[in-house]
């Protein structure tokens, strides 16, 4: 699993798939540093609120969509889910030292 202070969620109604690193917001910076030459194009590494986040974008999905299109939508999420929990297993390394880095 991730390591204790991060979390993937997906934030449906923006329309986000976000690793986020808890209480790194003031050091949004260094945790560039130390990610930004790994992650994937499609990919950015934006501020959220006391966090930062390693961010996709995807499509929001909302009620009023019909039932075909929020399905396309939430499997284009799951897959975004999906790519960046293998991100996160393929630089398995970082865990050690963002955690070290966190206290």
């Amino acid at each position: 699993g991730l390591p204790c202070g991060l979390l993937l969620v997906h934030k449906f109604r923006h329309g986000n798939v976000d690793i986020e690193f808890k209480g790194w917001g003031p050091r949004i910076g260094e945790l560039r540093t130390l990610i930004q030459p790994l992650i994937p194009a499609e990919t950015s590494i934006v501020p959220a609120s006391k966090s930062v986040a390693l961010r996709r974008r995807v499509d929001p999905v909302t009620l009023t969509l019909p039932e075909d299109e929020q399905a396309r939508r939430i499997l284009a999420a799951i897959e975004a889910v999906r790519s960046l929990w293998q991100w996160w297993v393929d630089h398995a390394e970082l865990a050690t030292v963002i955690a070290r880095r966190s206290d």
